[in-house]
């Protein structure tokens, strides 16, 4: 078998940069379409999509509701946080107009059996205003293979640590002469998003479960300094 690594060691997440930021940089093309796109439409098999729609005004507050949401999403009102959404028919609360929402919506994986086996990801019912659809729905992208171009995210407009906020933390761990193996990253105080080590993607972390820690195969390590990234979604507590 392959060794285990014998000393833990500690990552160090020295860089940031803003959700937007990396979008711009690793996403495909804006697109506006008239209803929301599918991520199969954006060519997003696994990942992330924006998508951003105007509540048109002035107009009265009233309750967005959010159809067909797959699967997860979080969401802002002109730039302030709002509720995470996880069920198909979700209500955002009462928006006044005129208003910016942005919704980042995370695809939480497929099945391969059952009446399900090809359903669209992202907001396939569309957003409501009360009872009036918004159209003019901008999207753009993010696939999870990105984060393996190394040239590409070194591109990334990085700036210090921001420690638990939403977006990509970059860093280090180094692992001492001799002492690659397999390991395990632990990730205390962290809410939810994906890992990378090496360029190799480690899966997705969430505080809820199952996936506190993550498998690190052995070969994906390498003696000195190893990068180290986190995509993190949710905004962490206590990271």
């Amino acid at each position: 078998p392959w060794p285990v690594l014998s000393t833990p060691v500690g990552v160090r997440l020295d860089r940031w940069a803003a959700p937007d930021a990396v979008l711009d940089a690793l996403g495909g093309p804006e697109v506006e379409t008239p209803v929301p796109a599918a991520f199969e439409e954006l060519d997003v098999d696994r990942g992330l999509v924006r998508y951003r729609l105007r509540v048109p005004g002035p107009r009265r507050p009233y309750p967005l509701r959010v159809r067909g949401l797959r699967d997860r999403a979080v969401t802002f009102v002109d730039g302030a946080p709002g509720p995470e959404l996880d069920t198909e028919d979700a209500l955002l609360g009462e928006v006044p107009g005129p208003a910016e929402v942005e919704l980042w919506v995370e695809s939480l994986g497929r099945v391969n059996y059952g009446p399900r086996l090809a359903e669209p990801k992202g907001l396939t019912g569309g957003v409501l205003h009360e009872r009036q659809y918004l159209h003019g729905v901008r999207a753009r992208g993010l696939r999870l293979d990105a984060f393996e171009d190394a040239a590409a995210v070194a591109r990334l407009p990085f700036g210090p640590a921001r420690p638990g906020a939403r977006g990509l933390h970059r860093g280090t761990v180094t692992v001492p002469p001799g002492g690659t193996g397999d390991a395990l990253l632990e990730l205390p105080g962290w809410t939810r998003g994906f890992a990378w080590i090496g360029g190799f993607p480690l899966g997705r972390y969430w505080s809820a479960g199952p996936q506190h820690t993550l498998y690190v195969p052995g070969p994906v390590l390498r003696e000195g300094p190893n990068e180290v990234l986190l995509l993190e979604l949710a905004g962490a507590v206590g990271a």
